[in-house]
């Protein structure tokens, strides 16, 4: 693959860059992100395994995430909370229970934060390890 597009001293870098990523962007930017890795593994930019992790990245944070699909994120995983009742005194503490994450908006909100901070580091430092991987499979000199 060649890339290589020539570099005019003085250029405007914004120009450039929109110059430079026109193409691809026409070519590639309206597909699903399924679709991009197929293509990815298709035109050789990715290995067999690491297709497989992307799309398995895909499905379990991508997909779980932004579609807020919090029966695929936690399934019937349930944590232990304070309940409470609402009586003529006030609210009052009840007794410890397991609360279902997916079915509890409170409890759901707070575990995908967590739940974020130790996926984050682990997703982000493999596309970072990709990227730089495709960079030298792209432009192998440099």
């Amino acid at each position: 693959m060649n890339n290589e597009k020539p570099f005019n001293s003085g250029a405007d870098l914004v120009e450039i860059m929109e110059a430079y990523t026109e193409s691809g962007i026409k070519k590639y930017g309206h597909l699903t992100l399924s679709q991009a890795i197929k293509a990815a593994y298709s035109s050789g930019l990715i290995h067999e395994e690491e297709r497989k992790v992307l799309n398995e990245f895909r499905d379990e944070f991508r997909n779980a995430y932004s579609h807020a699909d919090k029966e695929k994120t936690f399934g019937n995983t349930s944590v232990s909370v304070q309940s409470a009742k609402i009586n003529s005194e006030g609210i009052v503490p009840g007794i410890p229970v397991q609360a279902v994450i997916a079915k509890n908006p409170i409890v759901h909100s707070i575990a995908q934060a967590e739940k974020a901070k130790q996926d984050a580091p682990i997703y982000f430092s493999y596309i970072d390890k990709l990227v730089r991987l495709m960079k030298d499979r792209v432009f192998p000199n440099g």
